[in-house]
C-alpha cells in the first residue's frame, strides 16, 4: 500500500474502492459462510462439503453475470464512466473466489496453521510482485484491478494443489447446512453496512479523492486489526469449537486470546496514531495528508473493536450465531447516522468520530453479553489487558518526547528512530510491569520462555 500510494494517486484508489464496494454487495446474497458452518460442524461430511463447494460455484458465475450488467448503471450514478469496465473485470474474481477448493477449510478445523499460512502468504506475495510491476508501468488503476484478479487466480491454484480433497456437484446437504447459514447471511448483509455504506456514502457526500485517502487511511489504520488481531481470531475459533460444552476452558481460552491479541495490537495502533502526523508525508507524500487526523481516529477506533470482534468467535463457536446479527446491528444503528451526522461537519475526521463512538457502543454490548456466557467479570477483563494497557501509554509518551526533543533530524530518520524508540520504551515497560506482578500467566511469559527456556526454567 505504501509503494502504491506513491506510485498512484488517491482518486484510483477510489475508483477501486467504489467498484469493490459493489462487488462486495452483489457477493452478499451468497455470503453464507460455509467455511464457518463446516469448522463448527465436528461431523461434517463428504456430501456437506460437496454441497457447500457447489453453492459457491453456482453464485459466483451468478454474480459476475449480474455486475456484468449493472456495471453501466453503477458509473452513471457516480458519474464516473471508468467504472463500467472496473466493476466487469472484478466480476471475474466472482468466478473464480466461487471455484475455490472447500477442503483448506480443513486446515482451521485440524489446526494445522502451517498449511493455512502458506496458502494465506504465497498467493499474496506472488501477487504483491506482480501488481508492483504493473504499477511501475501503468501508473493508473489497472494495477490494482489487475493485481486482484492475479490474487484470485492464485487462491484458486494453491486451494487445490495444497489441498487433496476434491470437490464435485451436489446439494444433498443444502437443508442441513442452509439452517446455521441463514443467521451467517443476514450478519453478513449488516457488516455490509457497517464496512462498505462508509465507502459509498463518502463517494456520494465527497468525491472519489476522498474515497481513496478514506481505504488507505483505514487500510493502514487498521493494520493492527486486520494483520495481527484478525489471524489471532481466525485461529482460536476451532480451538473455541473443541471447548464449546466446557465452560471453564473456555473462559480460560477466551481470556487468554484477549492478553494476547492486546499485547501485540494495541501498542502498534497506539504507534499509528502518535506517528501518523510524521508517518504520512514521510511515507507516502504530501497527497495524502489530508486523512491524517482520520487515520489517527481509526487507529484508536480499530483497537477498541478489536476488543469485541473475539467476542464473536465465542458465540459461533457455542452454536449462537444470532449473536453476531444482534451487535453488528447495535454498531450499523450507531455508525450509520454517525456518518450521516459528522461527515458534513467534519469531513474525513468525520469518519473517524463516527467509528470511535460506535466502537465505545459496542465495547459495552459486547462485554455484557460474553460475560453472561462466560460468567466473567470486569476485573477479570481488566487483569488481562491492563499491562499493556499502561505500557502503551507510556509508550506514547516517551515517542512525543522524543519527537520533541530530535525534532531536527531528517523526516525519515526521525520516524525510524522514534519507532525504534517505541518498540523499546513499550518492550520494557510491559515487562517491568510483568515482573511486578508476579510474572503471571499470559504473553509476556510465552515469549520469556521462548527466547530464553534455560534461563527461566521456573518461570
Amino acid at each position: 500500500s505504501v509503494i502504491l500510494a506513491r506510485l498512484l494517486i488517491p482518486e484510483d484508489f477510489g475508483i477501486v474502492a467504489i467498484a469493490m464496494a459493489v462487488y462486495a454487495f452483489v457477493e452478499l446474497f451468497g455470503a453464507f459462510g460455509f467455511g464457518t458452518v463446516l469448522i463448527q460442524k465436528q461431523n461434517a461430511t463428504e456430501n456437506d462439503y460437496h454441497t457447500a463447494w457447489t453453492f459457491k460455484v453456482l453464485f459466483g458465475i451468478c454474480s459476475a453475470s449480474l455486475l456484468f450488467v449493472i456495471a453501466p448503471y453503477i458509473a452513471a450514478y457516480y458519474q464516473e464512466t471508468r467504472l463500467t469496465e472496473v466493476i466487469r473485470y472484478v466480476g471475474v474474481m466472482a468466478i473464480l473466489s466461487g471455484a475455490n477448493n472447500i477442503g483448506v477449510v480443513d486446515f482451521q478445523k485440524q489446526l494445522d496453521f502451517r498449511r493455512e499460512l502458506k496458502l494465506q502468504v504465497l498467493p499474496k506475495l506472488i501477487s504483491f510482485c506482480c501488481t508492483m510491476v504493473l504499477a511501475f508501468n501503468l501508473r493508473s488503476y489497472w494495477a490494482l484491478v489487475y493485481g486482484m484478479l492475479i490474487n484470485e487466480a492464485l487462491n484458486l491454484l494453491f486451494s487445490y494443489r495444497m489441498s487433496a480433497f476434491r470437490p464435485r456437484f451436489s446439494l444433498v446437504s443444502a437443508a442441513e447446512l442452509f439452517n446455521f447459514s441463514k443467521w451467517l447471511l443476514l450478519n453478513n448483509v449488516i457488516d455490509y453496512v457497517n464496512r462498505k455504506i462508509p465507502v459509498l456514502l463518502t463517494g456520494q457526500l465527497m468525491d472519489s479523492k476522498s474515497v481513496g485517502l478514506f481505504t488507505v487511511g483505514e487500510e493502514i489504520a487498521l493494520l493492527p486489526t486486520a494483520e495481527i488481531a484478525a489471524p489471532v481470531n481466525r485461529a482460536t475459533y476451532p480451538v473455541y469449537a473443541k471447548l464449546k460444552d466446557e465452560k471453564a476452558e473456555l473462559q480460560k481460552a477466551y481470556l487468554n486470546t484477549l492478553n494476547l491479541s492486546t499485547s501485540v495490537s494495541l501498542p502498534a495502533a497506539a504507534g499509528i496514531a502518535v506517528l501518523a502526523p510524521l508517518l504520512v508525508p514521510t511515507v507516502l507524500g504530501d497527497n495524502w495528508t489530508p486523512m491524517t487526523a482520520m487515520m489517527q481516529l481509526l487507529a484508536i477506533a480499530g483497537f477498541i473493536i478489536n476488543l469485541s470482534s473475539n467476542v464473536a468467535y465465542v458465540f459461533m463457536a457455542t452454536g449462537s450465531p444470532r449473536y453476531l446479527v444482534f451487535t453488528n446491528t447495535v454498531r450499523a444503528l450507531v455508525f450509520i447516522p454517525a456518518l450521516l451526522l459528522l461527515i458534513p461537519q467534519y469531513g474525513l475526521a468525520g469518519i473517524g468520530y463516527a467509528l470511535l463512538v460506535t466502537a465505545l457502543v459496542l465495547l459495552a454490548v459486547t462485554h455484557l453479553s460474553i460475560s453472561r456466557l462466560l460468567v466473567l467479570t470486569v476485573g477479570m477483563v481488566v487483569r488481562s489487558i491492563q499491562r499493556a494497557l499502561l505500557a502503551s501509554l507510556l509508550m506514547c509518551g516517551g515517542v512525543w518526547g522524543y519527537l520533541q526533543i530530535a525534532a531536527g533530524l531528517p523526516a525519515l530518520l526521525l520516524l525510524i528512530s522514534a519507532v525504534i524508540v517505541g518498540i523499546c520504551c513499550y518492550t520494557s515497560v510491559l515487562l517491568l510491569f510483568w515482573r511486578g506482578s508476579g510474572m503471571p500467566d499470559g504473553f509476556e511469559k510465552v515469549v520469556v520462555q521462548r527466547l530464553w527456556p534455560n534461563r527461566f526454567k521456573d518461570v
